[in-house]
């Protein structure tokens, strides 16, 4: 039996775990969009156009999707996705070091930090096709492994944790 999209019965395009069901590639793209616009809206940011940080990551291909880039705005979208901001938590919490990235800070936004790399990656395909290969760097291994057994385990873990490290004021 073919899986089907919770909303409205098309053929599933992606499963979410954190929300429990199926969505079309209609749906699942309206859902990364509401869901970088509320992390935007949550952060207090209204602008509709942006400076990219420019890199070849997966987060810079999204943001370069949904956002319009204008050289002359006052504020810069970083690229960083949950799994960047869940490892930036867990390693305060593990060491106490001093997390390198912010959710927020003077002229930046990271809109993505509640979009999975799973999501960020299906929704690029989506759009355009092309990934590219997702790499981390090596020291990151172990903390990245356990996040994604805390995810597996328990369906939005990392986003309760970014929320937590938010609230905070860790992130």
């Amino acid at each position: 039996m073919a899986e089907i999209c919770y909303s409205c019965g098309r053929s599933a395009y992606f499963y979410s775990p954190y929300l429990k069901y199926n969505l079309c590639k209609k749906h699942f793209q309206k859902m990364v969009i509401r869901r970088i616009r509320s992390g935007l809206i949550a952060s207090g940011i209204k602008d509709k156009k942006f400076r990219f940080a420019a890199d070849d990551s997966l987060g810079f291909k999204l943001n370069r999707l949904i956002f319009k880039e204008d050289k002359n705005s006052g504020t810069m979208l970083m690229n960083c996705l949950l799994e960047d901001f869940a490892m930036e938590t867990i390693t305060y919490f593990i060491s106490g070091s001093v997390p390198a990235i912010k959710i927020k800070g003077k002229g930046y936004v990271s809109p993505l930090f509640l979009i999975s790399e799973a999501e960020a990656i299906r929704f690029v395909e989506s759009k355009s096709g092309n990934v590219g290969l997702v790499q981390r760097r090596a020291q990151d291994a172990v903390i990245f492994n356990l996040l994604t057994t805390v995810e597996k385990k328990r369906p939005g873990g990392l986003i309760s944790l970014v929320k937590m490290g938010q609230r905070m004021e860790i992130i």
